[in-house]
């Protein structure tokens, strides 16, 4: 239409055309007559208020005088908005040009002259004239813009100057009327839209066709007629299912640009998608069954909005995805630094609205991870090397965003070239085209909608299309704007006002129409300072919510301001606690204010607030600062963003609070009872829900004085095996739309046989024999498991006693025809087939014709925890430097030497499984990495006693912290132990610490037939008692209770300790305190097992019998050797010649090691 009026403003109307004027001088009749003649009498001009069109037209003329004269007419005035020239003058011809100058300077009316032509003799004035009447009409376009339906539009007045009521009025089109009136030397047209006869949206465009004395004039006149729009309040809808996320619905608004009452409709061809209109309250329910979707991907659907059968309407696609997967989703981080830009506050991350993603601009190439699982999805190079890509901008229905990048090129030292290179990006596949022409001035920011139509707002609020061609602003009232934010039901604009000294928040009001000649107006409504806001204060940012009732703000004094449509109202903070510090302000669908503060003694975090403005959930966050947070994908996940640590931080969300994201119920099969657990939420609303994933999972929901919780109890009779079941427990608030995913673990333990003593020693020399032993056999069953016990070899009886659960083993030397080290193992099988597992004992014989003898072993040395003491062979391990040696306690030969996978590097810490079948170990490792900096590198193995082989456990696997100290055996299973009580499996990933309570232990023992330990805390002088479980199926497998810690003065310095198999008896070597007793919650200090006070205890152990073995330096005999039964009874004492304070003991071979640093020896010793 423009381009119409455009070609109506460049034709002259010419009256008159073929008129010639004649016109004579004198009044005899021998004075001469002149003729002239102009090819026009009267000119037509109209040009567009504002604009220089360069308007001219060429007149011809023909005359029989002496010459041809040209000028204004007496009876005119000069204008400066025409001149004339006259070209190809002959003697009886010519052509004049009248130009339109100026046009561009002169307000809106219609203007007139007259210009004359004359010829003939000017000797005696003899003369004969031609006038040419030339109008000029400056016209601002008379437009009439409304939405189709309205049933009329107000009448709209156009002045005109003019001397006398001359004008005549007509319209060229039936839907315009005119009327007019004639005061004071202005003519008022009246033009008035009779829409009746209309019956579409669209452009309707006609002329006022003015007529003065001078000729006539057509006046524009369009009206638009806007199509009906409807749109919902979000573009995009992103849904999502994994383990301990539900976000399978949601319900949107619709909105129409409408002003008459309008009705619409939702279809979609996706199955799994179930709509449910309300449109009493124009809201559309969305709800998504993913049973059929595929797992681990994102599905995509289409939701369509049309008028009802009363509303044409331009309908709107609406976008759904839906991502599945069945894995956990986690908080997790991505170490990337992102592309900022303080001055235009703009993070370089941005939200993919509709696919699980987000976006970060990186140097000059934009990344695309995964929301969920923060896995690189792609790279492209946007940019030219050496520049930033920055300023992304996403489109809301996810399908382009812009970006920039800012290229300096140095020409010579004192000279460089600018060039802002702008893009558009297809998210469809990544392509990119630069925007070769775009005519903004401002910084582009973000993408608004306004009545269901898409506009790039700029820094200044210049609103343009996708290419940045600007096709609105209100440059009279332009301002720069900090922030702004549209309110979706209203659609209004929110924008802080920075470009003066008093900041200001302004509401801004829009007019979108589709035909119009101007797609989008704006006009400031309010214009509001917080009262509360000092001069020097500032507001870094705000958001309004879609209802335009609240504005939220990062603000020292005004973060809440409420907004009732006509006068705003200051109040105050959200908390006054001066320990906070708010860094970033997010919202969520619902308009729940999200705060990203620091609190002293906190740390970082995330403040959820509710309708009320009271706090509704706090998220802790990690310790990188966050910048910026945006809320995505259904308000389940947030990314935040750290310009300090250079990281992205993806966490997951909730808007109310609960004791727990995940419960852990943890049972062995057959137990007749699994503890109930309580699941208390808080600030969730009224008419909650909570419904559960599995059968087995039985709720009770509470609602009373005392608050909102959930009972949770697990059907037993629906266990039927053993293994990991998981469940998850859905609660709803209907207030805020949100559901949490509350994880489930039911871990139920198989039935695991074992005995206290996972490998016995036996031994049969001519008189040091060690024949018989008995051990209890052990289930972690609440329930008494029939069990039997079977031995591949001869030379061992087995004599079970099933009421007490006790296994005699004896050893029959005279089955074994040969002497030396023999091997075998006892099976402990359930009666009933499945009832449970299989456990073993393993079992070596040392057979020999001759007692053992003292043995002094030359030249030893080890490293820090080098030596070791086999459970069940006659062998003792040596780590020195970087080999391990093994030697046999009897004879004291080298059985094997193995060299450590790194030479030259001394092995440490050695720790032996109490099954006898390997060994942990470890060494230091320092080196120079490929910076030539030193590093320091552990590594850990495994060292198989049967063959001498290490195996290397796997670095990027190993997550314990600190060396191992001891394994314990829990429930069969073998729980590794390390310095600072971590616990850990077997390939030392760690399965539970208590870091917060942990310290440094020097030595351990265990109580064999229970689950209990202790360890030496040397600061506090106490053995720390703790019992654990193991669960072979639990997320972690190892659960930790403290137990009373047995304190006493006298342990400043403890060497060794042991406990009796009952954990209720405990010796220590020990001056003062050699034995205690337990009663389950007290200690007693039972003192000296000896009497004299002078004795000096070095070191105590125990046997499979529960006989206790102490090793002392009395001053009158020297190094003792005693020995205990469990009634602390001294079955006999003997001195040990030649010996110093360091020994190991080994009662099962009669033998003690007794190492002499001085001379680095180690004396093997019997006794009795």
């Amino acid at each position: 239409m423009k381009g119409q009026i455009k070609n109506m403003r460049l034709v002259w109307l010419i009256l008159f055309s073929s008129l010639f004027l004649q016109a004579c001088g004198g009044s005899s009749d021998k004075t001469p007559t002149f003729n002239i003649n102009a090819s026009l009498s009267s000119i037509a001009f109209t040009n567009e208020f504002l604009q220089d069109e360069g308007h001219t037209i060429s007149v011809g003329v023909t005359f029989d005088g002496s010459g041809l004269l040209l000028g204004f007419a007496p009876t005119a005035s000069p204008v400066a908005w025409l001149n004339y020239r006259i070209e190809n003058l002959t003697s009886n011809t010519a052509t004049i040009h009248i130009d339109i100058v100026n046009a561009d300077r002169i307000n809106p009316d219609l203007y007139g002259t007259t210009l004359r032509l004359s010829s003939g003799d000017p000797a005696t004035t003899n003369f004969a004239h031609a006038d040419i009447n030339v109008s000029l009409l400056i016209w601002q376009a008379l437009t009439f813009d409304d939405t189709f339906g309205v049933q009329s539009i107000a009448a709209k007045t156009i002045n005109l100057s003019s001397n006398a009521d001359n004008l005549t009025l007509a319209t060229s089109v039936p839907w315009l009327s005119v009327d007019k009136n004639f005061a004071d030397g202005i003519t008022a047209i009246t033009a008035t839209p009779n829409l009746s006869e209309l019956t579409e949206a669209n452009l309707y465009t006609g002329t006022i066709d003015i007529t003065t004395p001078l000729g006539t004039t057509q006046y524009p006149v369009e009206l638009s007629l806007d199509n009906i729009h409807l749109f919902a309040d979000k573009a995009t809808v992103a849904l999502a299912e994994t383990g301990n996320i539900s976000n399978s619905q949601t319900t949107i608004s619709i909105n129409s640009n409408s002003i008459l009452p309008w009705g619409w409709q939702a279809s979609t061809d996706a199955s799994w998608l179930t709509l449910t209109a309300d449109p009493q309250n124009n809201q559309l329910t969305i709800s998504a069954d993913s049973t059929t979707l595929a797992n681990n991907s994102t599905t995509i659907a289409e939701i369509t909005l049309t008028g009802d059968e009363t509303t044409s309407a331009i309908a709107q696609s609406i976008q759904v995805s839906f991502y599945k997967s069945d894995a956990n989703t986690e908080n997790n981080t991505v170490e990337v630094v992102a592309n900022s830009n303080s001055s235009e506050n703009t993070s370089g991350v941005v939200i993919n609205p509709l696919l699980p993603q987000y976006y970060v601009a990186t140097n000059n190439e934009l990344r695309s991870y995964h929301l969920y699982t923060n896995e690189l999805l792609s790279t492209t190079v946007i940019a030219p090397a050496e520049t930033l890509l920055e300023q992304l901008i996403i489109h809301p229905d996810a399908t382009i965003m812009l970006a920039k990048a800012v290229e300096t090129t140095v020409i010579d030292e004192d000279t460089s070239e600018t060039v802002t290179h702008r893009y558009q990006i297809n998210l469809a596949d990544m392509s990119f085209v630069e925007l070769a022409e775009t005519d903004i001035i401002s910084e582009p920011v973000k993408f608004v909608r306004i009545d269901g139509r898409y506009f790039v707002a700029t820094a200044i609020l210049e609103y343009a299309d996708e290419n940045l061609n600007r096709v609105g602003f209100d440059s009279t009232n332009a301002f720069f704007a900090r922030t702004f934010n549209i309110a979706e039901q209203t659609q209004a604009l929110f924008a802080l006002d920075t470009s003066n000294d008093i900041m200001s928040i302004k509401r801004i009001n829009f007019k979108v129409n589709d035909f119009g000649r101007n797609p989008i107006s704006s006009e400031i409504s309010h214009t509001y300072r917080p009262e509360l806001l000092a001069d020097n204060d500032q507001i870094n940012d705000f958001y309004v919510t879609a209802d335009e009732k609240n504005i939220y703000a990062i603000s020292p004094t005004s973060e809440w301001i409420s907004f009732d449509g006509t006068t705003f109202t200051d109040n105050g903070v959200l908390n006054s606690d001066d320990t906070l510090t708010n860094l970033a302000l997010a919202h969520s669908a619902n308009d729940r204010p999200h705060y990203v503060r620091f609190e002293d003694g906190v740390g970082f975090k995330v403040d959820v607030y509710n309708e009320q403005q009271s706090i509704a959930n706090s998220i802790e966050l990690g310790q990188n600062q966050p910048t910026n947070m945006f809320i995505a994908n259904g308000d389940s996940r947030a990314v935040l963003t750290s310009t300090s640590a250079n990281t992205v931080s993806v966490i997951n969300l909730s808007q109310f609070s609960t004791s727990a994201q995940q419960l852990a119920f943890t049972t062995s099969f057959g137990n007749s009872t699994i503890a109930q657990q309580e699941l208390t939420l808080m600030n969730i609303g009224a008419g909650w829900q909570a419904t559960a994933t599995a059968p087995w999972l039985i709720l009770t929901q509470q609602s009373d004085e005392n608050g909102d919780s959930v009972l949770i109890d697990i059907d037993r009779s629906l266990i039927t095996g053993w293994g990991l079941m998981t469940a998850s427990i859905a609660i709803y608030d209907p207030v805020t739309d949100t559901t949490r995913v509350i994880l489930v673990e039911l871990a139920v333990d198989a039935i695991r046989l074992s005995s206290n003593y996972p490998s016995l020693a036996f031994n049969s020399l001519a008189t040091e024999q060690t024949l018989v032993h008995t051990v209890d056999i052990m289930t972690n069953s609440e329930a008494n498991i029939a069990w039997q016990a079977s031995t591949n070899v001869n030379w061992l009886s087995l004599s079970a006693d099933n009421i007490n659960n006790t296994l005699t083993i004896t050893g029959l030397p005279a089955n074994i025809t040969t002497d030396g080290v023999h091997n075998a193992v006892i099976t402990l099988s359930p009666t009933t087939a499945g009832s449970a597992l299989s456990g073993s004992i393993n079992v070596t014989f040392n057979k020999g014709s001759s007692d053992a003898i003292d043995v002094d072993i030359e030249n030893i040395s080890f490293n820090t925890s080098g030596i070791v003491l086999d459970p069940m062979r006659p062998y003792v391990y040596i780590a020195n430097g970087d080999s391990l040696s093994t030697y046999h306690v009897v004879s004291g030969a080298l059985i094997n030497t193995t060299a450590s996978p790194v030479a030259g590097v001394d092995l440490t810490n050695l720790v032996i499984h109490p099954d006898g079948s390997m060994l942990l170990a470890s060494n230091s490792e320092t080196y120079l990495d490929e910076d030539e900096v030193e590093q320091t590198r552990v590594s850990h193995y495994q060292f198989d006693l049967a063959d001498y082989q290490f195996s290397q456990i796997n670095s990027d696997d190993i997550t314990i912290e600190f060396r191992p100290l001891m394994i314990k055996m829990i429930a069969g299973a073998a729980v590794v132990i390390t310095q600072t009580l971590e616990y850990a499996d077997l390939n030392l990933v760690r399965q539970y610490w208590d870091q917060e309570n942990a310290f440094f232990a020097s030595t351990a023992a265990q109580a064999n037939s229970t689950n209990m330990y202790m360890v030496y805390n040397q600061s506090a002088t106490s053995l720390e008692r703790f019992t654990l479980a193991y669960n072979a199926y639990a997320s972690e497998m190892v659960s930790v209770t403290n137990e009373p810690a047995y304190s006493n003065v006298a342990f400043t310095n403890l060497s060794n300790f042991a406990i009796s198999h009952d954990g209720n008896t405990i010796y220590t070597a020990n001056n003062v305190s050699e034995w205690a007793s337990f009663n389950g919650s007290t200690y007693t200090d039972n003192a000296l097992l000896q009497g004299n006070a002078n004795v000096q205890t070095f070191n105590t152990s125990t046997d499979t019998d529960d006989n206790s073995y102490f090793y002392r330096f009395d001053p009158t005999l020297g190094i003792t050797y005693s020995k205990y039964n469990n009634a602390q009874v001294e079955l006999w004492s003997e001195v040990i010649s030649n010996a110093t304070a360091q020994s190991y003991l080994m009662p099962a071979y009669q033998r003690v090691l007794i190492y002499d640093a001085s001379t680095t020896t180690l004396r093997l010793r019997s006794h009795q």
